[in-house]
């Protein structure tokens, strides 16, 4: 892995200390301690990246008595992920185009070659075979495949630079279950080849064998996030990953131009505007915006020229004060900052899509005349 190629752009927008996190080899493993394991999982569902860089993943463990157990348990939850990222895997490839007869398969090994060619750390066999089983709604997991290689193949799946794997540990300390904990978590830094990241409760004692990931451990004290930064504290509430972060739940970053794998109404609203010529010509999926604040935060869709933004927005983002407060605070940044919002809800999307896509519709056409009156005067 080389670090070097992903510290600068990826960690730009990153929180001090996890922008460290990309100097570190592929293998590395860095202990965290904090007991709010949602204030990680929160940032992780809302980043957004380019292809080409390391990504973000939160995967819970679930407790497990031994380490095959353990290991099932971490496969199971990065094939949850590489399905969810179904048609979009290895970065940016796009693999909605397959059907599963001559000529799709013909296509199909033409670019497992070139995926291949660019990483020989990349199955041939497996990939096409899960490219295969995707297609048609079953488990990427063959039963035959060893586990090790499982584990290589859907992390390069999801992410062929490497990734950042947040694995938080549950439940109260017991000397047992912490063993094969231990031994989990160098399992994955070994066969996934990410930076692995346990986060640990910070009241776990620093005894063998927990003192092989507690070595120079970094404290994350959220009551202060400052050492973490105002980031964390600005996060946008917007629905990209369905629900707000809760600490049981996985979570994975999204990728720039791309609907975000955990979010169905992203993922429907992104298909129906590339079909469109008109709105998919012009509007970017999951885009980052600099507000004349100093702060970046993460939009749904975005129409760079026209300055407008659409945000897709759940209940449930929006259920308590401090969300409908923020987001009302970051309205008013990007409105100062030369952007028009708009604001769909789920429920929208779901009772009615093209309607919903009527609204953009609306704005963008509204938007046109208001930037032509612009220039004939």
């Amino acid at each position: 892995m080389n670090a070097a190629c992903n510290s600068p752009a990826a960690a730009a927008s990153i929180p001090s200390p996890l922008a460290l996190l990309w100097d570190l080899p592929g293998g590395a493993i860095q202990a965290v301690q904090t007991d709010n394991c949602r204030l990680i999982a929160d940032y992780v569902g809302r980043y957004s990246q380019t292809p080409g860089h390391r990504r973000l993943v939160y995967l819970p463990l679930s407790s497990a008595g031994t380490l095959r157990d353990a290991i099932d348990n971490l496969i199971e939850g990065l094939n949850g992920l590489v399905e969810a990222s179904w048609p979009h895997w290895f970065g940016d490839v796009d693999f909605g185009w397959f059907r599963d007869d001559p000529l799709g398969n013909e296509r199909l090994r033409d670019l497992v070659r070139q995926l291949v060619m660019r990483s020989d750390r990349v199955c041939p066999g497996w990939t096409t075979a899960a490219v295969r089983l995707a297609a048609n709604d079953l488990s990427v997991r063959g039963a035959s495949i060893e586990s090790t290689i499982q584990a290589t193949q859907s992390s390069l799946a999801l992410s062929p630079s490497g990734m950042i794997l947040f694995l938080p540990v549950a439940g109260n300390f017991e000397p047992d279950r912490v063993s094969v904990t231990v031994a989990l978590v160098e399992w994955a830094a070994r066969y996934t080849e990410s930076v692995v990241v346990p986060i640990i409760p910070t009241h776990w004692p620093n005894v063998h064998p927990l003192d092989r990931l507690l070595f120079n451990p970094w404290l994350i004290d959220e009551t202060n996030n400052t050492n973490i930064s105002s980031e964390f504290q600005y996060r946008d509430s917007t629905e990209g990953i369905g629900q707000p972060a809760a600490r049981s739940t996985p979570q994975i970053s999204a990728i720039s131009g791309l609907p975000h794998p955990l979010s169905d109404v992203e993922k429907r609203v992104w298909a129906y505007l590339s079909r469109d010529p008109e709105l998919g010509a012009i509007f970017r999926c999951n885009q980052t915006v600099a507000t004349l604040r100093g702060h970046r935060p993460r939009v749904d869709l975005l129409w760079p020229e026209g300055a407008v933004v659409v945000e897709l927005d759940g209940y449930p983002d929006h259920s308590a004060r401090d969300a409908f407060e923020r987001d009302r605070h970051r309205d008013y940044e990007l409105l100062m900052s030369g952007y028009q919002v708009i604001r769909i809800t789920n429920d929208e999307v779901t009772r009615d899509l093209e309607a919903a896509v009527g609204k953009i519709r609306d704005v963008v056409n509204w938007r046109k005349q208001m930037l032509k009156g612009q220039k004939r005067s």
